[in-house]
């Protein structure tokens, strides 16, 4: 790492977590504290931090000493814009306190500059999203198209934001966005979404309730994979873009009236999928281009800004070498950014696992990658010239600061930080006195269980089983197929993670001594028959395709855990099967999880 890099991500460190009134209290960090917490000359310290300042990265506050101050900790933690001519002040509060203090925080950036490709690729659709924006009285209704997981709701929601921007939508203006496809099963339910319904109006309605359309009034309505819509809520809707008027599900003679942008998106040709009317009314049609049409640079840039995202998640800095990016965009021909931003995902929280303890920096080399990537980046002849050609755009070793990355959207995470979950988990373990290894393969299973929160169904089985060797992944598809034929149901790709990740824990442990002993297994045979018959099943598999002695009871736990995945299956929803040295370790986890 470049000494300029150290000195600004201490200060930054040593800054990250504060308040308001430490900052003003103490402005900053002078050059002598830093230098003794880096370990490094006064002189350097202070000549790379006036470096800083003249980049804008860093404010002066000019006293006795002179001190230094991160200047996005300070827009963060004060929520201001600060100026981009001022780096030096005499004291910070004269900036962040008082009679004029500096502008809240808002949008005061062009939305559409900060996308990745706005000048090239993008170009075109930015251009016609600003004209449907800016069209009178009310703007253009917009219809996206672009393969699957092409950044499509990505695009709409700077759509919303440059409406922000340009102030043609008020600051409380609402972004909606709704997925047709939830509800196709359903249509009547469908609309009701979309429109909202009467008490009364259908088995259920117990009371009124504002829909979609309603809740967007005076904002923007992302009506995503739009084709879904059957011809008579495309009826509907066209209707209501018409007139402005709708009524809900159930209501007569009464019309109510909302003002709405709407943005649909498709992955289909809309000339097959859609009313041909309903086209009409919508005017502006936008094209997003797939992950493969864009060019090497913008593609590089994406990673970047993916493992930006994680970076941020986990505040550390990350020192990425060229390989990995190179593999990345060149190993797998990506259909669209969703995969990538998964594959990522994965890589990043691995490479966390692995350097728990590590510090503040957590290097992602070749090793980090799946190992199909890694098999295919090994054995291609144009691996290193594949990485020269991308020199011009990145460094041997890229390093992504965690306090430099965009903002993105809230449900890019869904709630959940799966790092801060591996820390908590590891701490607990590790008070159990379980070795490091075995902390290791625990927390790998879970990595692997709580990142499918954060992929598409459809890409569950395509990303995940990656991390797990070849061997496994087929064999665990073949008991799949067994459990599905002997018990009479479908199982979808959460099967492959629970049985394929412990098969994978089980192979990789060094011993193969019983993990699990406090509970009664002639109960689990009694209580659980069919499964325990399957259990014995994949057994039989194991021990055929692998020719090993599989202990019983490692059969006991397929057992548990199938009765655990038919549970998910009927509930639909994510349970972790948690069996571990004693019961305090395993309420433990469960409570934390």
């Amino acid at each position: 790492m470049k000494r300029i890099d150290k000195v600004f991500q201490g200060l930054w460190g040593i800054w990250q977590d504060s308040s308001q009134e430490a900052l003003v209290e103490q402005q900053g960090t002078s050059a002598s504290e830093l230098a003794e917490v880096l370990k490094l000359t006064r002189a350097n310290v202070s000549a790379e931090l006036n470096k800083l300042v003249r980049q804008g990265q860093v404010i002066k506050i000019k006293g006795y000493p002179v001190r230094y101050l991160p200047v996005d900790i300070v827009e963060n933690i004060f929520q201001i814009n600060w100026p981009d001519n001022l780096s030096e002040v005499a004291d910070i509060k004269d900036y962040t306190t008082g009679n004029e203090p500096l502008k809240p925080l808002k949008i005061k950036t062009n939305p559409f500059d900060l996308l990745i490709g706005h000048n090239a690729s993008l170009k075109k659709a930015v251009s016609q999203a600003k004209a449907a924006v800016h069209y009178p009285p009310n703007g253009l209704h917009i219809l996206l198209l672009g393969p699957t997981g092409s950044g499509k709701t990505f695009f709409a929601n700077k759509i919303y934001q440059y409406g922000l921007y340009e102030h043609l939508l008020q600051e409380e203006a609402p972004f909606i966005s709704f997925n047709c496809a939830d509800y196709y099963n359903n249509p009547q339910l469908l609309m009701s979404q979309l429109f909202g319904y009467v008490k009364g109006a259908f088995t259920g309605a117990d009371e009124d309730h504002p829909g979609l359309v309603e809740q967007a009034d005076q904002g923007v309505l992302l009506l995503d994979e739009v084709h879904r819509l059957t011809p008579e809520g495309q009826e509907m809707l066209f209707y209501f873009i018409d007139t402005g008027r709708f009524n809900r599900l159930g209501e007569n003679g009464f019309q109510r009236e909302a003002k709405v942008m709407i943005v649909c998106a498709t992955t289909e040709d809309p000339n097959s999928a859609l009313l041909s009317t309903f086209q009409r009314r919508i005017p502006m049609t936008i094209q997003i281009p797939a992950f493969n049409q864009r060019s090497v640079k913008e593609r590089i840039e994406l990673v970047k800004f993916l493992f930006g995202n994680e970076a941020k998640r986990v505040k550390r800095t990350f020192l990425i070498d060229i390989d990995v990016i190179s593999a990345l965009i060149n190993a797998i021909n990506y259909g669209n950014v969703g995969q990538l931003k998964s594959q990522i995902q994965l890589v990043c929280a691995q490479a966390f696992l692995n350097q728990l303890h590590a510090g503040s920096e957590i290097k992602i080399s070749l090793t980090n990658l799946p190992e199909e990537i890694r098999t295919h980046w090994r054995s291609s002849s144009q691996n290193i010239k594949k990485s020269k050609e991308i020199t011009a755009y990145v460094d041997v070793t890229t390093v992504i600061y965690p306090d430099k990355q965009p903002e993105s959207p809230e449900e890019e995470f869904g709630g959940l930080n799966i790092y801060e979950v591996i820390e908590d988990k590891v701490r607990i373990l590790e008070k159990e006195g379980i070795s490091k290894k075995e902390i290791h393969q625990y927390i790998l299973t879970d990595l692997h269980l709580y990142v499918r929160n954060f992929v598409n169904s459809s890409q569950i089985n395509y990303n995940l089983l990656k991390f797990v060797d070849p061997v496994i992944s087929d064999l665990t598809i073949h008991l799949k197929e067994i459990a599905e034929e002997k018990l009479a149901m479908s199982f979808d790709t959460r099967f492959l993670y629970y049985i394929g990740m412990h098969l994978d824990s089980y192979f990789h442990r060094d011993t193969k001594e019983k993990l699990i002993s406090q509970f009664d297994i002639e109960e689990v045979k009694k209580e659980n028959p069919r499964e325990y018959e399957v259990a014995q099943l994949f057994k039989a598999a194991i021990e055929e395709r692998l020719g090993i002695q599989f202990p019983e009871i490692e059969v006991i736990y397929l057992t548990m855990l199938l009765v655990s995945i038919e549970t998910l299956e009927e509930k639909q929803k994510v349970s972790v099967l948690v069996v571990a040295h004693g019961n305090s370790t395993a309420t433990s986890m469960v409570q934390v999880g």
